[in-house]
């Protein structure tokens, strides 16, 4: 039995497949206004990046690399547009649901998706569905074709998209449109294309020759074919193909340009990596590097055997080194450091780090890549690889410019069944490639990076391309990297006394009771990165007594020249006199996302990205403010401050800026295309606050508190429309916490883990609130805990999809320890 169509899904429809059109316009032409009234733009992070095709009111069809490993709720899908790039108000929707099926990045088969929207679209001229081909079924979440390939041999299809012109182009402002035939399955894979890579569900359009292909087309985009009655039917979805018009090579779609394109790759743009580093030995180009921070690059250790460090320069910030530029920057090396366990025979650990004479200084063209996390995975997944990296059959000059290859992470057993040598294969080895393609970049030059790309667009080092040992040069394989997990224990191990020669303080506390308010106990700051089994909690009793607990003091006698200083008194008994989670005093409240009285949530910060607002925060005591992971692990932390005491953000006078000493991440947050988790951060200002009536930090929770059924209030100056702006002056709502299993019961299901907490409201959201900002919950004493954090969710108030916020009370250990330095106001 077939299953039956989820709801919303509709097999034929009276109104689908008209096409609104004066005149056939083909051969890769500008398409006649909403010509094509099912083309569907897709954009992530407010960036178009793929196309799709709306197949009713409800779904839109798409590829499926267009949305694996992405955060399906930050995909925007906009219908009834022809020119893209003017500024005009689109019918636009959300995606509350992705259906990808079986779809791998190895191979690229089923390479589908069904993408279901947060609200019906109005059908009109302007916007109507495509027809399906009339034998269709819905199995195991995929729409499958049941019609032979043949039906469509040699028929003439349409593919459309806002695509690029030519190949290394820019997409196209207006919506394009380009007539191919339709191959057969065997014409197909005799084709330049490996028959492995051409499978039974996968069909090929376009000309032997290269007169046209869906450069016009997006990934993810419709392939029609027109019916007896006049309507057109989608008959494929663009998936991924060589180049653009290349001779040989037909359409069997193409991986996306903002993805990475498969098969040759293409330029980045200027400094788009900003980390790449060119090598030079005696003046020689010789291999390539990546910047890991302000004084090392890493590269392939095979390529500096024999060289000392005077021999070596290490050019930074080039993009075109056929062409001399003077803003790049060429620096001396002080040493090599190849990898303990280096064999050049048989390539095992080829790694190698060059240590720069002086550090350099980062900017827009210079910037470090970050290094994975160990333990971190990528397999399956699509790696960049990034290089001056040139094709067989290109001129010498294609290589003066880097250029990035999208290929799937494969592991060794994948390596193996591709043609290498297992014996070639170590530990720290893994591959990138497309099985059954053959030599997909002959000429990557060694030392080039393998990167893995975040939804948020930051880039992690996962691998360095390296020589290939004993390996025939017409195997399928070219692209063996090393595993950079490696480096980070080497590069610890053997620098650990850089981390020593930091200037730190050890903790001590004198306790004694506080006879009177001129006489303080004199608190000692802590050093808790060197020294993290000593430290002390400390916890204000009452107004005039401090009370502490010491931990393991094992590093006492041997630390016991450490220096020591002492706090100011006079900040000190600013905390003795004042209490967490007092508001102003004012007590009408305004709810519902509307304006906040001035400064009556005197603990809610605002953290700026070069001035401008980036995320929320939490004031919890006199140097430490609580906020979101997601918030600071991909930024350049010297770009953040501080708004403290702010109501009006863009009024100068309205609090102050602080500026940032460090920043906390949990040590294991993880961020995948749906969710953050242990979304959770601390930032430590440079200077403890001054606690006055416009400045106060909240209090924290209690350990296993529980606020379901609770109303709480989120603040914050964020949207008050899912498309509109950042609020001008501070907002706040009024929610309902949810209980767990009624929150698993939304459409996030298993992706809300029992340390998250949902909140919901008819019409109201944390649109109003920003990302990292607090979830309040006001106790009967009047006083504010700051129970949640503001994580993750889909679109503004949407019905029946509520906030996702982080389970401060599961996290107090965590939030306490690393916040220790700072004073607690008292919390009696």
């Amino acid at each position: 039995a077939v299953p039956a169509f989820p709801s919303g899904i509709a097999i034929t429809s009276s109104t689908c497949g008209l096409r609104n059109e004066e005149s056939r316009i083909v051969g890769g032409q500008t398409t006649s206004m909403n010509e094509f009234p099912w083309m569907a733009r897709l954009s992530y992070l407010n960036k178009f990046y793929c196309g799709g095709t709306l197949i009713n009111d409800r779904y839109v069809l798409t590829a499926a690399h267009c949305v694996k490993g992405f955060m399906w709720f930050m995909i925007r899908v906009t219908f009834g547009e022809h020119d893209r790039c003017i500024e005009k108000a689109p019918e636009t929707r959300y995606v509350v649901r992705v259906m990808t099926g079986d779809f791998s990045f190895l191979n690229f088969e089923n390479d589908i998706a069904l993408l279901r929207l947060n609200e019906r679209v109005p059908l009109s001229d302007t916007i109507r569905p495509i027809c399906l081909p009339t034998m269709l079924v819905y199995y195991n979440f995929m729409l499958r074709r049941c019609y032979n390939n043949n039906d469509y041999v040699e028929a003439k299809a349409i593919v459309s998209g806002w695509g690029t012109l030519k190949e290394d182009g820019k997409p196209s402002c207006l919506l394009q449109e380009v007539e191919v035939p339709v191959m057969s399955l065997q014409a197909c894979r005799n084709t330049s294309y490996s028959a492995r890579m051409i499978s039974e569900n996968m069909l090929c359009a376009g000309y032997l020759e290269g007169q046209k292909d869906s450069c016009q087309g997006d990934s993810g985009g419709p392939l029609i074919t027109e019916r007896e009655d006049k309507k057109y039917e989608l008959i494929g979805v663009v998936s991924w193909g060589n180049g653009c018009a290349r001779p040989g090579y037909p359409v069997c779609g193409r991986p996306n340009r903002k993805v990475a394109r498969l098969l040759g790759g293409e330029y980045t743009e200027p400094h788009e990596f900003s980390w790449l580093a060119n090598i030079h030995i005696k003046s020689k180009l010789l291999v390539s590097g990546v910047l890991i921070n302000d004084r090392y690059v890493l590269t392939a250790a095979s390529q500096l055997v024999g060289a000392t460090a005077h021999e070596i320069k290490v050019s930074l910030g080039e993009y075109d080194r056929c062409n001399l530029d003077i803003s790049s920057v060429n620096i001396s090396v002080e040493s090599i450091i190849l990898h303990p366990e280096f064999n050049l025979d048989s390539g095992t650990h080829d790694l190698a780090l060059i240590r720069l004479s002086r550090p350099t200084k980062f900017e827009k063209r210079i910037s470090p890549i970050c290094l994975p996390n160990p333990g971190s995975t990528y397999l399956g997944q699509v790696g960049t690889l990034v290089g001056w990296t040139k094709h067989k059959d290109q001129a010498d000059d294609a290589a003066c410019r880097p250029r990035k290859l999208g290929l799937p992470i494969l592991g060794q057993n994948e390596c193996i069944k591709s043609g290498i040598n297992p014996m070639n294969l170590n530990d720290d080895y893994g591959c990138v490639g497309i099985v059954g393609t053959n030599s997909l970049v002959c000429d990557n030059d060694v030392g080039s990076s393998v990167q893995y790309r975040s939804y948020a667009g930051i880039y992690d080092l996962i691998g360095i391309n390296i020589i290939i040992y004993k390996i025939k040069t017409n195997l399928t394989f070219k692209n063996i990297v090393a595993n950079v997990n490696s480096i980070k224990q080497f590069y610890n191990k053997n620098y650990k006394f850089l981390l020593m020669l930091r200037i730190e303080y050890f903790i001590l506390i004198n306790l004694t009771r506080v006879s009177n308010m001129d006489t303080f106990t004199e608190v000692l700051i802590n050093n808790p990165d060197q020294y993290p089994d000593f430290y002390t909690d400390i916890t204000q009793m009452t107004s005039r007594i401090l009370q502490a607990t010491k931990h393991d003091s094992k590093y006492c006698d041997t630390h016991a020249k450490t220096s020591f200083t002492s706090t100011n008194k006079s900040k000190l008994r600013n905390f003795l006199i004042t209490e967490c989670g007092l508001t102003g005093g004012i007590s009408n409240r305004i709810v519902g996302g509307k304006i906040t009285i001035p400064h009556i949530f005197p603990w809610v910060v605002a953290i700026l990205n070069k001035d401008s607002l980036h995320c929320g925060g939490t004031l919890i005591n006199n140097q430490y403010v609580l906020t979101a992971g997601h918030c600071i692990k991909w930024t350049n932390h010297a770009d953040l401050s501080v708004g403290v005491g702010m109501h009006d953000i863009e009024n100068p006078n309205d609090g102050y800026i602080a500026a940032i000493d460090d920043v906390i991440l949990h040590e294991d947050f993880e961020s995948d295309y749906l969710h953050d988790i242990n979304d959770i951060a601390l930032i430590r200002l440079q200077k403890p606050v001054k606690i006055n009536e416009n400045v106060k930090p909240a209090c924290l929770p209690h350990k296993d508190s529980n606020y379901t059924g609770q109303f709480v209030k989120v603040t914050g100056w964020g949207r008050v429309e899912v498309e509109g702006e950042p609020s001008r002056f501070l907002r706040q709502a009024t929610l309902k916490v949810m209980s767990y299993a009624a929150c698993k019961n939304t459409s996030f299901g298993d992706h809300v883990t029992e340390s998250m907490m949902c909140a919901y409201n008819d019409n109201t959201d944390a649109c109003q609130g920003d990302s990292g900002g607090p979830l309040l919950y006001q106790r009967i004493d009047g006083k504010y805990e700051v129970i949640g954090i503001v994580s993750w969710g889909i679109g503004c108030a949407d019905p029946g999809i509520p906030g996702v916020y982080v389970k401060n009370s599961d996290y107090l250990n965590w939030i306490k320890y690393h916040s220790r330095d700072g004073i607690f106001c008292m919390d009696k």
